[in-house]
């Protein structure tokens, strides 16, 4: 503090006005109550020399010395006790930065300004900026209240008025954003993810864990649409149990609404039939299949004949026996997509399937 009186008497001597630092340098020198004076009033030296706008007056009586306190944290910059410090309301702690509306809110007590140092700020609720619609919704998240989901009821509704039903697929959270942003009425997250993320040459590898994590991603980015999760290859043809707790899997853990099966053989009817049993709704998948490209011997369109034709058909029919609440046609010519589609009582999704199905 000897070198402290100098510099202050200097100041006052030459009749110059007295600047933050210098009028807290002369508080600190005139409070020698103890060490804990000293350090809070060199603490209002260092918020002096940040916020330079607010001026300090200087003086030289401790007990006088009024509160000096700067926002946005309400600090005690003055060495006074508690209890000779003066109320100040929240007016006074909102800063010049602030406009008019958010000065109102403060004073409300429903906008919190940031904390420095640590120090709590008496003010509750919180500041959140959230952008919208859609591309920032991306990546700030779902913030408005969950639109009204389409259902089963939603989709047998449109099919009996003739309604056409648009379907989609979406691997991840930011696709599946902007496809609900389109008002689609059912997402797909579909196992051929394994070729269009994964860079497989076919859906054969992903695994059903891998499924479940995409199947959460775009549950979260897809709060409107109907849900439907393919069940990967494998992890329901070994037997209806395991079809069954897989199609579990993935409406407890990759919160789908549905799972989508491949094929419509005895055995994969009997795995869906088992399915809906268990009280998980089926969509079943006939004509191009591709899980079982190992037999059919690569991509290529099915029903070229009558004969694959009948099958496609009776598979279909056998699927919607099982229970199945819809049925994706792939890859088949438009007129055998047409037949099944009136031969069935329940909505058909068209893969490259012409434009007679129920949906696209």
């Amino acid at each position: 503090m000897q070198g402290v009186f100098p510099l202050i008497f200097g100041v006052v001597g030459s009749g110059m006005p007295m600047s933050p630092t210098a009028s807290t340098l002369l508080l600190a020198s005139s409070c020698r109550r103890s060490s804990s004076c000293l350090s809070r009033s060199l603490q209002s030296l260092g918020h002096a020399i940040l916020h330079k706008d607010n001026q300090l007056p200087s003086s030289t009586d401790c007990q006088s010395q009024q509160q000096h306190s700067y926002t946005p944290a309400k600090l005690q910059l003055s060495c006074c006790p508690p209890q000779h410090q003066p109320s100040t309301s929240n007016a006074q702690l909102i800063p010049p930065s602030l406009n008019q509306t958010n000065q109102q809110r403060v004073q409300q007590g429903s906008l919190s300004m940031p904390v420095h140092r640590g120090q709590p700020f008496p003010m509750s609720g919180a500041l959140r900026m959230v952008a919208t619609q859609p591309e920032n919704a991306v990546y700030s998240g779902p913030t408005s209240p969950s639109p009204r989901r389409v259902t089963l009821r939603t989709l047998r509704s449109k099919y009996q008025q003739g309604v056409p039903i648009s379907m989609a697929t979406a691997y991840d959270y930011p696709s599946a954003v902007h496809v609900d942003q389109a008002n689609l009425d059912i997402v797909l997250v579909g196992d051929s993810v394994a070729m269009v993320v994964h860079g497989h040459d076919t859906t054969l590898p992903v695994t059903l864990d891998e499924m479940l994590m995409h199947c959460r991603s775009v549950a979260r980015g897809a709060r409107r649409a109907f849900l439907v999760g393919d069940l990967p290859f494998g992890s329901y043809e070994t037997g209806v149990r395991d079809a069954v707790v897989s199609a579990m899997r993935l409406l407890k853990e990759g919160q789908m609404d549905a799972v989508k099966l491949e094929g419509g053989s005895p055995a994969r009817v009997e795995a869906a039939n088992a399915i809906v049993e268990a009280g998980v709704a089926v969509m079943g998948h006939v004509g191009l299949t591709p899980q079982s490209i190992s037999v059919i011997g690569g991509f290529r369109p099915q029903a070229q004949v009558a004969e694959e034709a009948l099958q496609v058909l009776d598979q279909a029919q056998a699927l919607q026996r099982a229970g199945c609440f819809a049925l994706v046609l792939e890859c088949v010519p438009g007129p055998i997509a047409a037949a099944i589609t009136k031969s069935v009582g329940i909505p058909t999704i068209g893969i490259g399937a012409g434009p007679s199905t129920s949906g696209q």
